[in-house]
This record gives structure tokens, C-alpha cells and sequence, in this order.
């Protein structure tokens, strides 16, 4: 039976985000299930308020941004009234509110209790809302705990993206009812590739039989792009490698940018924020990815989409890593996010003979059978109204 299944997101694209990607391929995903979906986020500039997009219905309500426009707030306008109004008459079947900590989460769940349709919050933190100022993050702390408590008013229903975003929750009293992963989809990755015209191991004249590591991701504290690289010229004064023949790529760009740019030793390879086509064949042509993050991460797409393309992972148990990441057997889980422990998981990493890329598809298999988009669709499909 065709439902239709509307998503109140702060930002959506083309905002670049985890958040937004995941909103977008659940969507996406829903779409070629059959079902309708409708987008309610916020307004970017030379966007129309109103389109449909890949069959998807977007509403993009006037807001204000604040804290480097990291914080939407709704504006009520004549406009917004109308476009919810317009709203009220889709016939929404279930409401998916992505995170509890915006004016539009709010907005959601207020709209879900008001029009009594059947809600239900996707948390996507693993640690309280941080916007990288002391400062700041002294009141986001009580911001999060008032709001959340709001909404938890209007709605009952929590999930988490990964396990351990699940149990974050329970810090603000609220039992999660399962888990709607983070997910890749196989057949975009294969065709995203295919838009990639670099060849990374030519193009930067990589010798043969060259270890690659990369790191992707944003270049900012907690993500641990820095201690990678400091990591990594540890390991070029081990004697027990070729030193000419191992390399660090860093695909991202940030505040740390510049000091990583400085320190960096020959075989550090900067690339800057390049396209997500190119990204995917970095990891495609790297041996062992890095991710040393101690920030409050839900699921990280990267270890998805690097272990579906056959990388080593060396990562911190940070948000769901550990879940994915189950067993040794699958890659490296650091202790912590000291520099030297990570240097130690990098050591580790290279000195494995059969590459999962080469001979061993277990990390590849694991992520197939669990964290597609189709699967996580599915979920969502087998979620009853009277459950949400």
C-alpha cells in the first residue's frame, strides 16, 4: 500500500551534511519503493520555496540562520503559513523528523501531534550538540535538554542511526525503539565511480607496490584529521617501512587546513574538499582508511562507503563504528585518539598481507547484508502506524 512519508530536516541540499545525504537517500530509496515523499527544510537563497525534485516534494520554509548558519529558525511569515497550510492537505501518512535539536524538529513534532499523523524522530549524535565554542556549547547544553524534553511532548518515538546513538538517548530519559542505520547504496557508489576521471596512483606518480592511506572528512577538531598527519610522520621515521613508498591523501578542508599544511612531511598528499565521484575512487585505489574521530558521530558514511570499496579501516570508537567494525577480523578499532596509538593502528593496518580489496570481502559482505538503503527502507515500511 503507497503511503506518504514526509521528512522535516533542517537542511537539505545542496547543504552538504551527513544529515542531509541521509535524508536524501532514505528518500530516494522510499521513491523507488513505490512511495511518495515530501521534504520539509529550510530556505536557501535563489532556491524556489516549492519544487518537486527525483519525484520528491521539497518545502523550503523561510528561516534565519544563526551560529554560522549551523542553526535555522523558522520565520513566521504570511508565507510560511501558507506553505504549511498547503501542507495540512498532502494526506501525510507518517512523519520522520530528522534529529531533536532544531526549530524545524520542533516544528515536526508539533505538526505531527497537531494534525494527529503518525511521528517518529531519527537521532543522529552519539554526544550532546557542540558548535566548537566554549562559549556556545555551555548553553547548547541546555538548549538540547529543554528541547528535547519538548519534543518527547509531542512524540515518543526515537531511533537512533546507529547503536550507540541509540543509547545517547537514554541521557535524556528516552528508550529508542531500534535502530535505522546509516547505509550506502551499492549501485550509486558504482555509478559515482564511474564519474571519476583521476587516476590518484598516476597522477601523483605513486610507485609500484605504494601503500596508500587516506583520510576523508571535514579538517576540524574532534574529526582527527591533525593527529592523522602527525600520526603518519611518526610512521616515515619507522625504519621498518619504505618510506618512499607509503603515502597519506587528505581529502578535506578546514580550520585545521593550514597548520596540517605546515607540518606535513613529503608523502602527505593535500587535496582540499574534492568531489564525492573522486572521493570514492580515492578509497577505491587506497589500501587503509583513517578516521581517528572523537567527535559524537551517528555513523560515519565514509567507514561505510571505504569498507564497501575494500579499505582497511583504522578508526576510534566513535558513534557506530564499533558496530560495523565488529570483530578484528573486519579492521582496526584504536583504543583511543592519541597520536601514537594511531601511528600503532597504522602499523597495523599496512602490515597485513591480504588486503580486503585483493582477497577478503567479510567487511564488504557485513556492510551489504546491513546497512543499504534498501534495507533501511524496508525498515521503515515495516514500521505501523500504531508503533510510531
Amino acid at each position: 500500500m503507497k503511503k506518504c512519508y514526509c521528512f522535516f530536516t533542517a537542511q537539505y541540499l545542496p547543504s552538504i551534511g551527513g544529515v542531509e545525504n541521509y535524508t536524501y537517500n532514505l528518500a530516494k530509496e522510499l521513491v523507488n519503493l513505490g512511495q511518495s515523499v515530501i521534504i520539509v527544510t529550510s530556505h536557501e537563497k535563489d532556491l524556489p520555496f516549492y519544487e518537486v525534485q527525483d519525484k520528491i516534494k521539497i518545502y523550503r520554509l523561510p528561516t534565519k540562520k544563526l551560529i554560522n548558519d549551523r542553526l535555522p529558525i523558522l520565520i513566521p511569515t504570511l508565507k510560511t503559513k501558507k506553505m504549511l497550510t498547503r501542507l495540512v492537505g498532502e494526506k501525510i501518512d507518517q512523519i520522520i523528523i530528522q534529529t531533536r535539536i532544531y526549530p524545524l524538529s520542533l516544528l515536526g513534532a508539533s505538526f505531527s501531534f497537531r494534525n494527529k499523523i503518525p511521528g517518529l524522530v531519527i537521532d543522529h549524535s552519539s554526544g550532546y550538540l557542540s558548535f566548537g565554542n566554549s562559549f556556545y556549547d555551555i548553553f547548547a547544553r541546555i538548549y538540547e535538554k529543554v528541547f528535547t524534553k519538548v519534543i518527547k511532548s509531542y512524540i515518543s518515538d526515537f531511533y537512533g542511526v546507529s547503536g550507540r546513538a541509540s543509547g545517547w538517548l537514554k541521557k535524556f530519559d528516552i528508550v529508542a525503539k531500534g535502530e535505522l542505520y546509516n547505509a550506502i547504496s551499492p549501485l550509486n557508489i558504482e555509478e559515482e565511480i564511474k564519474k571519476s576521471k583521476i587516476d590518484f596512483r598516476k597522477e601523483y606518480n605513486i610507485p609500484d607496490g605504494g601503500k596508500i592511506i587516506c583520510y576523508v572528512g571535514r579538517l576540524v577538531s574532534g574529526k582527527g584529521g591533525l593527529k592523522t598527519v602527525k600520526a603518519f610522520n611518526l610512521l616515515n621515521q619507522n625504519n621498518e617501512f619504505d618510506n618512499s613508498k607509503t603515502y597519506l591523501f587528505i581529502a578535506g578542508d578546514g580550520d585545521e587546513f593550514q597548520e596540517i599544511k605546515r607540518i606535513k612531511s613529503k608523502n602527505v598528499i593535500l587535496l582540499g574538499k574534492i568531489p564525492h565521484p573522486d572521493v570514492l575512487k580515492l578509497m577505491m585505489e587506497s589500501d587503509v582508511f583513517v578516521f581517528p574521530s572523537t567527535y559524537p558521530e551517528g555513523l560515519p558514511t565514509t567507514l561505510l562507503e571505504s569498507g564497501y570499496l575494500g579499505c582497511t579501516p583504522v578508526v576510534t570508537d566513535a558513534g557506530g563504528m564499533k558496530e560495523v567494525i565488529c570483530q578484528d577480523s573486519l579492521g582496526i578499532v584504536l583504543e583511543d585518539a592519541k597520536i601514537e596509538t594511531i601511528k600503532e593502528g597504522l602499523i597495523k593496518a599496512l602490515k597485513k598481507k591480504d588486503y580486503s580489496n585483493l582477497t577478503d570481502d567479510s567487511l564488504k559482505n557485513r556492510i551489504l547484508e546491513n546497512y543499504t538503503w534498501k534495507i533501511i527502507a524496508n525498515k521503515i515500511l515495516d514500521i505501523k502506524g500504531d508503533q510510531l
